[in-house]
């Protein structure tokens, strides 16, 4: 509108107010057309970017997934070194007590064969 200054700088009050209205009417009325292209142009992007968006969450919980199984591999992985350790140590002093018995062979056999089933 402010294109218009210099046009209606020297008319009248009423000439100037129907310049304007028709100005703005004119206006108007291209806004009014050009608004179903632009309206399909901005849905059509919305979706493209809502296509976008949401492969970009699933590669994140993918990665978080990723990540999570990672860390729960390690803790199973030092659990399972942490009872190896243990049932060294148990086996170790079974034979550090010196002549077997049949209850010390029992436990050994029990503690080896869980030792084998750890690797």
């Amino acid at each position: 509108m402010a294109r218009y200054s210099s046009v209606t700088k020297h008319m009248g009050r009423s000439n100037r107010r129907d310049h304007l209205t028709l100005a703005m009417m004119y206006a108007n009325t291209e806004k009014e057309e050009r608004m179903p292209k632009l309206l399909k142009k901005l849905l059509k992007s919305a979706e493209e970017s809502s296509v976008r968006y949401e492969r970009e969450f699933q590669r994140l919980i993918n990665k978080r997934k990723d990540k999570l199984l990672l860390l729960q591999n390690s803790i199973d992985d030092k659990l399972k070194e942490g009872e190896m350790l243990q049932c060294l140590k148990q086996i170790n002093e079974i034979v550090k007590s010196g002549s077997p018995t049949q209850e010390s062979l029992a436990r050994s056999q029990k503690l080896t064969l869980f030792y084998m089933s750890l690797n």
